[in-house]
């Protein structure tokens, strides 16, 4: 809307542009490939690379950051005269207790409390205890494990993404 149209008004419609081979938008070159598996190669190779460069310097903080986190440093074993308090993996080993202390208790109800309604309950039931078996630490569950370490890369590099 621009300044001088009133709320009421339309803007004027534009006929759209034919999106031509530079349009950087994937949904546009993904259309263009169609099933030509060549283009469509060349397509995502052309996306992993502008996603690798758009990361290389995150990944290289990341690296830096994981470092101090280890104190890992020349000359700082424990026979050298550098010996200091490592106050950043301290304050994160507090955090991710604070943050992660055990699995979460899935909680599945029905929204609209009709007690006549079986079907609806016996589903939550079940659902329910599907879930918290998944969440569950026990010798085949990964999901304490996998959660732990999100969260402790979130407190170290800033990204705690599960897979």
């Amino acid at each position: 809307m621009t300044p001088t149209q009133g709320y009421g008004e339309q803007s004027p419609v534009t006929k759209r542009e034919k999106p031509d081979a530079d349009d950087p938008r994937p949904s546009t070159q993904l259309k263009e490939a169609g099933r030509d598996p060549a283009k469509l190669a060349e397509l995502w190779e052309k996306e992993l690379q502008a996603a690798k460069k758009e990361l290389t310097k995150f990944h290289t903080t990341g690296r830096k950051l994981v470092k101090k986190y280890l104190d890992d440093r020349d000359g700082a074993g424990f026979d050298s005269g550098l010996a200091s308090l490592n106050l950043f993996w301290s304050n994160t080993e507090v955090l991710k207790s604070s943050l992660y202390a055990k699995p979460p208790r899935v909680d599945v109800s029905n929204a609209f409390k009709d007690a006549e309604d079986d079907i609806s309950r016996v589903a939550a039931n079940i659902l329910e205890r599907m879930l918290n078996h998944d969440v569950a630490e026990d010798d085949e569950s990964t999901y304490p494990e996998v959660t732990q370490q999100a969260v402790g890369d979130y407190l170290i590099v800033g990204l705690g993404q599960v897979w």
